[in-house]
């Protein structure tokens, strides 16, 4: 879900290092960078690069993946998460927002490798939101907007 190095071509460093040079380096850098991360659909969450955002189709008993920060969710029919596993295991502290852009609601089941507020389900209606967490073993809920 997220690259651990880059791979792209950095300018030359100057055979002098002094005030213009550094300038001109820096500018050159900052421009490579910038179209590097232009050209790419890439977003940094928590010092890691991950996928903008992704579009899930969900099925009852459904699990999440990850692999984007934001995650647009759709379902046919109102759906229901897996009760042991509501998203697959993360990277430590990363964060993940769920959007349901769907025309149904979408129940992620506490306890189901997640800790929500009040330690009860959240049933994400239509255009509502949660923001998870994971802690290594749990994805912790950070907040939620429910139309």
């Amino acid at each position: 879900p997220y690259i651990k190095s880059l791979r792209l071509k950095l300018p030359e460093l100057p055979e002098k290092f002094e005030e213009k040079e550094v300038l001109e380096y820096i500018d050159a850098l900052t421009k490579t960078l910038r179209k590097y991360f232009d050209d790419s659909e890439l977003v940094l969450a928590d010092t890691f690069l991950v996928g903008s955002n992704i579009i899930q189709n969900l099925a009852a008993g459904f699990t999440i993946n990850p692999n984007a920060f934001f995650v647009d969710m759709y379902s046919a029919v109102a759906v229901t998460s897996d009760a042991t596993t509501a998203v697959k295991s993360g990277f430590r502290n990363q964060r993940v927002v769920r959007c349901n852009r769907g025309s149904n609601n979408i129940t992620v089941k506490t306890a189901a490798n997640t800790r929500l507020n009040g330690s009860v389900d959240i049933v994400i209606t239509p255009n509502g939101s949660v923001t998870l967490r994971w802690g290594g073993t749990f994805w912790f809920e950070l907040g939620r907007s429910l139309p």
